[in-house]
């Protein structure tokens, strides 16, 4: 039977280094500790830059979804068309635009996450009445393609909020 503990690997791979009398000094275990620090700290700094560009595709498909599915926003321009693309990009990553920006690009997608909050709470009340219960995901995509789009549209509206936020907070900071 194989083992998927890394922990026990390592410990076996470290007797057998000693019974083979290549075991670490105490200068060569720090200069490797330090070697993984570094690249957890590199392999930290990639998943904030992939979590930031995420963030950017979901504000850019924002625009998108809203046209789609939401014509009660039709006249209203997207954050897209507001701030532009590298605008976002910057927001996104925390690092870039004006105070200004990123308070029309925060108030424009609390804007939305509640205005379909209470568009699918009272969807999900009147099934309820009318069924007795909600239907699943799954029913909802097969049966009303709409208002699903509509829920993943609100999730990803929410993740895009939640990452400004966090962008927010870490810039001033």
């Amino acid at each position: 039977m194989a083992h998927t503990d890394r922990g026990w690997v390592h410990h076996r791979y470290n007797l057998s280094q000693c019974r083979m009398g290549t075991t670490h000094t105490e200068e060569v275990r720090k200069k490797i500790s330090a070697a993984m620090r570094l690249s957890h700290a590199k392999r930290r700094q990639k998943a904030e830059a992939a979590r930031a560009a995420s963030g950017v595709q979901m504000l850019e498909l924002e625009a998108t979804l809203m046209r789609r599915h939401d014509p009660a926003h039709q006249n209203l321009p997207s954050l897209l068309e507001l701030l532009g693309p590298q605008e976002l990009r910057d927001i996104a990553a925390g690092g870039g635009g004006t105070e200004g920006m990123r308070a029309l690009a925060r108030e424009r997608l609390v804007m939305s996450v509640t205005s379909l909050r209470h568009e699918l709470s009272a969807w999900m009340q009147a099934q309820a009445a009318e069924r007795g219960a909600t239907p699943s995901m799954r029913a909802t995509a097969s049966s009303h393609p709409a208002v699903y789009a509509k829920f993943v549209r609100f999730v990803a509206l929410k993740q895009a909020l939640r990452h400004l936020e966090e962008g927010r907070q870490g810039s001033s900071m």
